[in-house]
This record gives C-alpha cells, sequence and structure tokens, in this order.
C-alpha cells in the first residue's frame, strides 16, 4: 500500500485543486505528504481502528479532516461540504490483511459515480492499482474496467493519463473532469 507523493500529485495536476480527497487512509502516509498543498485534506477509512490512529495523528492539524465510513457512501456525503476543484486519491479497497472489508472488495466504481454526479467543480481523479481491474484472485475487482470507468466520467472528461507505481507501469490512471 504504498502512498502517495506530493510530486506525484503534481505531475498528475493539470490545475491546482485546494482540495484533497482520499480513500483508504491506512497509516495516514499519503496525507502527511499533500498536506502542506492543500487548504483541506480528508480521509475516509473503513476501519475504525486506522481511522482512530489517524485521527489521533492529525489531531493538531485543522486542515486534516478523518471521516470513519465506507467510501462509497462518504464521497457523495462530502460533496455538499466542498465547492471548490478537488484531486482525488482513490484508493479505498480490501487488500488482504488487517485493512477493512466492505460490502464491495473495491468500491471504485461506486466512488466515480458519487463523484461525477455530485460534485460540480473541476476534479482531478488519481486511481490507483490499475493493475488490479478485471482480476478475482484475493479481491474481487472482476466487475472493474478501465472501459467501465471511463464510461461513467465520459460526458465530463477532460483527459486520461496512465502513470507508473513501483508495481506497474500503468498503475494509476489519472482522470480530469471538467465543471459540471
Amino acid at each position: 500500500m504504498p502512498s502517495l507523493t506530493i510530486d506525484e500529485v503534481l505531475q498528475f495536476s493539470k490545475w491546482k485543486s485546494n482540495v484533497f480527497i482520499e480513500t483508504g487512509t491506512y497509516l495516514g502516509e499519503t496525507i502527511s505528504n499533500v498536506v502542506n498543498n492543500f487548504d483541506t485534506v480528508y480521509s475516509i477509512e473503513l476501519s475504525s481502528h486506522y481511522a482512530q490512529k489517524a485521527i489521533e495523528k492529525f489531531k493538531n492539524n485543522p486542515k486534516v479532516k478523518i471521516i470513519q465510513g465506507d467510501s462509497s457512501v462518504v464521497i457523495g456525503d462530502l460533496a455538499d461540504k466542498v465547492n471548490d476543484s478537488v484531486f482525488f486519491w482513490l484508493d479505498g479497497h480490501w487488500s488482504s490483511g488487517d485493512t477493512a472489508r466492505g460490502d464491495l472488495d473495491c468500491p471504485l466504481l461506486e466512488e466515480v459515480k458519487q463523484i461525477n454526479n455530485k460534485y460540480k467543480n473541476k476534479c482531478i481523479l488519481a486511481i490507483d492499482d490499475v493493475r488490479l481491474f478485471g482480476t478475482n484472485i484475493t479481491e474481487d475487482w472482476s466487475n472493474i474496467t478501465r472501459d467501465s470507468v471511463l464510461n461513467i466520467v465520459k460526458d465530463r472528461l477532460v483527459s486520461c493519463d496512465y502513470f507508473p507505481s513501483h508495481l506497474n507501469s500503468e498503475d494509476r490512471m489519472v482522470l480530469h473532469l471538467r465543471d459540471l
């Protein structure tokens, strides 16, 4: 579960975003990496254990908001609080071990639908683990494909690019969505 770095955020971005929203807090490493470059950072974590650890870790930083819950629901609920361009880091999925498992192993399609329908301003969606699309080895990603993601955002899509992770040369899908 590699974290996202600020260099990657800058590389992925075609425009500046003031709000950062991630799904899958885990140890809070991505928050630490990006917090100084955004006005507000929201992190959604299904595991109450990891959410509590992150709340404690960032309790003295008013820019950071940790929310414990199902990202496919919470991400839509947050739209009413955010009236700005958003950079989304979508990495909230079951990863075996002690990570939390919701109704879906990977709620990515539901997250993308919520973002596409509820966030009115420009959005950048950085999606991790594209190498797992269409697989069902230990976690079930069998219903997720590049086309299924792109089909959701087709009316707002400005660009789609792929970037490497340490595991795969096209492991991160970055979508830029126009204003609604």
